[in-house]
């Protein structure tokens, strides 16, 4: 349960960061040219449609993505993989094991689902395979959804 709870506010970290140094949109004009790209189905559904940059930090990778009901979720892969390195998910892995969290939808009715298995495959500096991913959320986190696509970061925080 500590790896759980750090692992959350490690989320919400990666949030105010990754929201509190954008720049305010131009209302005026509808497209947003955000840094990075993915791809990712989460129980069926697929999503590839950005809501910010997706930002590589020293404590992992994290972006927010449209819901396709006007609003937006979160994706976090906390401690990611060196590169070419493939990782294989646990439940009850360590603090600084890689994982993958989302949170605030696309499911209704979750707030946050946190992987339990599958697997990180960090092809390049920037590219990212998730595989088999299974999150996990509700009571006692005993719901499963499936998960699998690629992210690619668009840019460096850590700079």
């Amino acid at each position: 349960m500590k790896s759980l709870k750090f692992l959350f506010v490690l989320l919400i970290s990666l949030s105010i960061l990754s929201t509190g140094c954008k720049k305010d949109d131009d209302p005026t004009d509808p497209v947003n040219n955000y840094k990075g790209s993915f791809n990712v189905s989460i129980n069926g559904e697929s999503y590839s449609t950005l809501k910010s940059d997706i930002v590589e930090m020293e404590e992992g990778v994290t972006f927010f993505a449209d819901d396709k009901k006007g609003g937006q979720f979160q994706i976090a892969i906390p401690n990611t993989p060196a590169v070419g390195e493939t990782v294989t998910i646990t439940f009850n892995a360590g603090e600084d094991a890689t994982t993958v969290m989302v949170a605030n939808g696309p499911i209704e009715g979750y707030t946050t689902l946190i992987a339990g298995a599958g697997t990180v495959y960090r092809q390049s500096n920037n590219k990212y395979e998730l595989e088999n991913i299974i999150l996990f959320g509700g009571t006692n986190f005993a719901d499963e959804f499936p998960m699998s696509g690629t992210i690619t970061v668009g840019t460096n925080g850590t700079k």
